[in-house]
């Protein structure tokens, strides 16, 4: 497997563990490293699993591709995707483009975003009722 097709396999174990989650993946070439934009930028900072998923995937890409470097980054950060340097976007199921306000977490990590219905479609909302 290529230090690409890891990467890409890695971007959608995260969004199928996390629905609300876009990663954008580029490559540069020139210094080796390879670079997952996380949007909302909430769950970057999030304690509540995604920081053991992320940790994961970095421990495994350094064993498997010990000369290149792997970077997650969110809005805000130094770090832009440039065009020339793309390489894909994978989004979760139920990702909206906008950043999500009001999210709280609770002590016992779970999540709660104000207004949800607003950032579902109406179509998806039996989902979250199971």
């Amino acid at each position: 497997m290529t230090s690409k097709k890891f990467v890409i396999n890695g971007m959608n174990k995260i969004v199928d563990s996390f629905p609300f989650v876009k990663c954008t993946y580029q490559f540069d070439r020139f210094s080796n490293l390879h670079s997952i934009e996380v949007l909302p930028e909430f769950y970057l900072n999030n304690p509540s699993g995604f920081s053991e998923l992320q940790h994961s995937i970095k421990r495994e890409f350094i064993s498997k591709f010990p000369y290149e470097r792997l970077s997650f980054f969110t809005n805000g950060n130094i770090i832009e995707i440039e065009s020339d340097n793309y390489i894909c976007s994978v989004s979760g199921k139920f990702y909206k483009n906008h950043d999500i306000k009001n999210v709280e977490l609770f002590p016992d990590n779970t999540t709660h975003i104000s207004n949800i219905d607003s950032l579902i479609d109406k179509e998806t909302n039996f989902a979250l009722a199971a």
